[in-house]
């Protein structure tokens, strides 16, 4: 895994990108889409990549990891790239998983830990949290730009104190159980 974090590092996700694959599918919400969705595609393509975007539809259930394994698919992507919270992350993530494609995700808030993980959490149509899938691996490239993160509301930065104390605290726990993980 790569890890790339800093001030503007979101400006070199093409090159990032093309040392993976030579096409792309991003996955990205509406509002990532119109805050920087036309530098990102714009990037790639400069990187001689081809490009697909597809929009997230709001939760990651097994519905919308379909629609976008299938857009990768039709689009012959080498990697998927998820940019934007956990649930569109966790989506490209899967979705890179069932056509085989790499995985790049670009978080653009604070409040989650999916950025770096091979796991994700999937979601019924209502919401609520269903179940856990597994990747075959880390995310290959991980690109935090701490601009974009650091303009996310404030809201989300707080949750992500609260998500990083609480995983302390069951890292911690893990540790003195001796729970085999």
């Amino acid at each position: 895994m790569r890890y790339v974090q800093g001030p503007g590092a979101q400006g070199d996700i093409g090159d990032h990108a093309a040392s993976l694959a030579c096409s792309a599918l991003v996955v990205m919400d509406s509002f990532v889409e119109q805050g920087f969705g036309p530098q990102v595609t714009s990037a790639l393509r400069t990187a001689g990549m081809r490009v697909a975007v597809h929009r997230f539809g709001g939760e990651n259930t097994d519905a919308e990891v379909a629609r976008c394994a299938v857009a990768a698919r039709d689009e012959k992507a080498g990697v998927a790239i998820g940019i934007g919270g956990g649930k569109t992350i966790d989506t490209g993530k899967i979705a890179a998983r069932d056509v085989g494609a790499c995985v790049m995700t670009v978080p653009t808030i604070a409040s989650t830990d999916r950025p770096t993980s091979a796991i994700s959490v999937m979601y019924p149509a209502q919401g609520i949290y269903d179940r856990v899938e597994r990747c075959r691996r880390h995310p290959d490239v991980v690109l935090a730009d701490n601009e974009i993160i650091a303009k996310a509301p404030v809201r989300f930065f707080s949750v992500g104190v609260g998500v990083g104390v609480g995983d302390g605290g069951r890292a911690v726990h893990v540790v003195r159980s001796k729970i085999k993980l």
